[in-house]
């Protein structure tokens, strides 16, 4: 069976990781800042609302991550995917994770779990959470 697209429902499937690669915070958002308008959010949580745009909890402060323009035109349909983005920009190259399947540093949250499970692990057990949309 077919069905339309405004009949599917496709969750989320988010990153928490456990530290961020000997890196403090200011290198380490300066790092993200060569690839992304990084921006302070004043909301205790985001919620994602189109694609290119990730939320990153760090220390309990939110933040927008947009792509820059360069990724925003990638052509390429699995490389132009937010979860590769993220991957291929961030998880790979500032953080150190090459294979986010088997790396312990690394974990993933599904989107039914909400933004309360990402802000519970980021408190709990990781440093940092991403949001990524669909």
């Amino acid at each position: 069976m077919i069905s339309s697209d405004k009949d599917l429902l496709v969750l989320d499937h988010n990153r928490v990781v456990k530290d961020l690669n000997n890196l403090n915070v200011a290198e380490f958002i300066s790092k993200i800042k060569e690839n992304f308008k990084v921006t302070e959010l004043d909301e205790v949580s985001y919620k994602l609302h189109k694609k290119g745009t990730f939320g990153m909890d760090l220390n309990s402060k939110w933040y927008e991550l947009k792509v820059n323009k360069k990724l925003a035109e990638e052509t390429d349909i699995v490389k132009s995917l937010d979860v590769s983005i993220l991957h291929d920009y961030i998880i790979r190259p500032i953080l150190g994770i090459d294979d986010p399947r088997n790396d312990k540093r690394i974990d993933f949250v599904g989107g039914i779990r909400g933004i309360g499970e990402l802000e519970r692990r980021v408190n709990e057990d990781m440093q940092v959470a991403f949001s990524i949309y669909k």
